[in-house]
Parts: structure tokens; sequence; C-alpha cells
């Protein structure tokens, strides 16, 4: 019996990440590429990318993307970091591939999905993962299985409002967590208070272009005890902390996931996090719950896998 073989494309704001993965769930090929901005040209390059990878074997193909989406018809409906609305992305992909299974997920429910099966070993049947980047998205396993809720939407914890007269949200509402630990207001709170004479290490980093502050930069500030930085991650640890405790206290699970670019900085801000939690949650279930820092390519091999799990 032939081997058969799962491409996994995470549809990131920033870069498009592609694996080809092996029934083993092992990685046989990948390509790392900068996001086009123009939808037309983007979708054009996972199709061309997608032509490179394809091989015989290939039985399934999974799509993750941060946004709401229509899984079963295959329609983003809109991904805010990317100011895509209604785009029926799997019809426009099946015209070239019509033979193969195409999935397509929320990032972080396929986030979830693979720290479901990587991490938990399916084990650990209620967990949470949390994709830490441009975005803060949200994946919920439930006794084993993903919810998403009535129409696929469930999950989007970066969309839960911290701060009601707080800044306005790409999604449209104003004070959301996301605004406030996102990968783009971290930078962008940085050069803020530069501005303002505050002083950092981080100038001289960069050679005085604030155009090239990172939040890789800011977290090997804060690794050098840079005073602003280690501020900016105490709060995003405050912050994640008390959108956590929420989630703690109404879904009780077993394990938290931290993914994405900005868990790379865990070190800076678990501290914070942890010293909130305990503050706010309730005990009997924080004493329960597992936080752990996921994989680099959870979502991409998780969607990969959510594609095996349909084929």
């Amino acid at each position: 019996m032939e081997k058969k073989t799962y491409i996994g494309i995470d549809l990131g704001a920033t870069n498009l990440h592609f694996v080809l993965i092996n029934q083993g769930n092992k990685i046989l090929q990948e390509k790392v590429t900068p996001t086009p901005k123009e939808t037309k040209k983007a979708i054009n390059l996972i199709i061309a990318t997608i032509k490179n990878f394809v091989q015989k074997t290939t039985a399934g193909i999974g799509i993750a993307i941060a946004g709401l989406v229509n899984q079963k018809e295959g329609v983003i409906y809109f991904a805010p970091n990317l100011g895509w609305r209604n785009v029926k992305l799997i019809k426009k992909i099946k015209r070239y591939f019509p033979e193969l299974e195409i999935v397509l997920e929320n990032d972080a429910n396929a986030a979830a999905w693979g720290a479901y099966f990587l991490l938990g070993k399916r084990k650990i049947k209620n967990l949470i993962c949390l994709t830490l980047g441009t975005g803060l998205g949200g994946g919920i396993i439930i006794d084993g299985k993903l919810y998403r809720g009535v129409n696929g939407t469930a999950g989007e914890i970066g969309h839960i409002t911290i701060n009601p007269q707080g800044l306005r949200c790409n999604c449209g509402n104003y004070g959301c967590i996301e605004r406030y630990i996102g990968a783009n207001y971290l930078v962008a709170e940085v050069k803020k208070e530069i501005k303002q004479n505050k002083k950092s290490v981080i100038s001289k980093m960069v050679n005085y272009d604030l155009r090239k502050i990172t939040p890789e930069i800011i977290a090997l500030a804060a690794k050098k005890g840079d005073k602003l930085a280690k501020n900016i991650w105490e709060n995003v640890g405050e912050k994640l902390g008390i959108i956590l405790t929420g989630v703690i206290n109404l879904l009780n699970p077993e394990m938290i996931v931290l993914s994405g670019g900005i868990s790379g900085a865990v070190n800076f801000f678990i501290k914070e996090l942890k010293g909130t939690l305990k503050k706010r949650a309730f005990a009997q279930s924080l004493k329960r719950v597992k936080i752990v820092v996921g994989k680099k390519n959870l979502g991409v091999i998780g969607v990969a896998l959510l594609a095996k799990e349909n084929n």
C-alpha cells in the first residue's frame, strides 16, 4: 500500500509557510516566503508553491489563516491582518487540484490540533492553544475534539475586550487584547517611548533607525537588562494573565500552549503571567493547568494533520 503525504500551509500576514509531511508527521519538504500584500498575488503564489510540493502520493492539503473562516464552504469571512473579506479560497485552489482533499482552518485551531497530537499525544483531552504573533489567536480542544462553535468562529481569544475605551482593533472593535500584546503594538509602543526620550539600548541596537525595531530586538534588549524592554514584556505578561484567567475559569483546561513568534520571548513575561494568574484565577482550576511553549511548526503541521484526518 502506497504511503500518503500531506501539504500544510500557514497563511500569515507576514509569511507563507509550506510543509510536506508523511504519515509519520515528519517534514519532508519546507518553504517560508513573504506573503504578498495583494490578495491575487498571494493566492497565485500559494498555487505555484503547491505545484512544486505536490507528489503522486499527496492525498490532501490543509490551509490555515488568522481570521474567521467557514470550514465547510472553504470561505475566509474576514482576515483582519491581511484585510481579506469573503475570499472563496478553496474554490480558487480546487480548480488546479480537483483530485485533492483541501481543508481550510483558522490558524489557532490548526495550532491547537497540532498541540493535541504533538505535545498532548492525544492524551490531554482539554487544551487551549494561543498563537502569539502579529495578532493573538486561540484554538480550543474539548474532550479530544476541536471546538469551532456554531459556524466555525469560536476561539477568538485575541478579540476579547480588555479595555472598553481602548485602542481600535483591525476587527473594528475597541480595546481587544490583540491590540495590547500583538507584535505590531509592541513595536509601536517601543517607538513611542523612544521618541519621548525614554532611554533604551534598543536605539543603538538598530543604529538609531526605529524602522528596524522588531519583537526579537525587544527580546534581545530585555536580555541585556534594558528597562524599557523589560517593562514592555512585563505588560504582555500581565495582560495575557488577565485574559487567561477568564479562559481558565470558563473552560478549566489541562494545558495551555503558547505558540507563535512572541512565545519565543516567554522567559521575559512568564513570571508576570503566572503571578497575575495566581492573583486572579480559581485556585483549583489553576492547580490543574500546565502552561507550555509549543514547537514553532504547530500550526502548519496541525493543518496538514487536519487534511490527513479528513482523508
